[in-house]
C-alpha cells in the first residue's frame, strides 16, 4: 500500500500547487442523468490519463527535491492545466448510479487542492526546508485519509491531479 501510495503522492507532487481556491470546486461534479453508470468514470479515467501526460510535459518529473523556484515557475501553467481539467471534469454527465463515484472523485480534488494550497503557502516562504515539509506532509495526508482508497473503489485512477 505504501508503493502505491507512494508513487500516486509522487505524481501527485508533480502538480504540487494550488490550482484554484479549495472551494472552488463545484461538488457533486454534475447533475445526475440517465447516462449509462459506466460513462462517468470511464470519461473522467481519459481525462485523468490525458492531464498526467500534459503535466509531465510541462512539469516533467521531481524525483528528488522539488526546488521552489522550479514549483514557481511550472505554477501558472499547472494551474491553468488543472483549471482546464477541472472544468472538463464538471462537465460529464453523471448517472444517478455514479453518485458514489462523483463524489470520491470530488473528495478527492477537495483534498487536493487543501493541500495544494498548503504548498503554496509553504513555497511562499522561501524556505526549502519548510516547502519540503509540507510535500511530505502532503503524501501523509493522503496516506493518512480513506480518499485514495474510495477513489480506487469508485474506479477512478487520477494521478495527476
Amino acid at each position: 500500500m505504501r508503493a502505491t501510495t507512494l508513487l500516486v503522492s509522487g505524481l501527485l507532487a508533480i502538480v504540487a500547487f494550488g490550482c484554484a481556491d479549495p472551494g472552488s470546486v463545484a461538488s457533486p461534479s454534475a447533475p445526475a442523468t440517465d447516462v449509462p453508470a459506466a460513462d462517468y468514470v470511464t470519461q473522467v479515467n481519459t481525462l485523468c490519463v490525458k492531464l498526467v501526460e500534459d503535466v509531465l510535459e510541462v512539469a516533467g518529473a521531481h524525483p528528488g527535491s522539488y526546488p521552489i523556484a522550479e514549483y514557481e515557475a511550472e505554477r501558472p501553467k499547472m494551474n491553468a492545466l488543472i483549471a482546464e481539467f477541472d472544468a472538463k471534469v464538471a462537465a460529464v454527465p453523471v448517472a444517478a448510479g455514479e453518485r458514489p463515484a462523483a463524489a470520491a472523485f470530488d473528495a478527492f480534488r477537495r483534498l487536493s487542492d487543501e493541500t495544494d494550497a498548503d504548498l503554496a503557502a509553504a513555497a511562499a516562504t522561501g524556505d526549502q526546508a519548510v516547502f519540503d515539509a509540507a510535500i511530505e506532509k502532503r503524501h501523509d495526508t493522503f496516506d493518512a485519509s480513506s480518499v485514495l482508497p474510495d477513489l480506487a473503489a469508485a474506479g477512478i485512477a487520477c494521478n495527476g491531479r
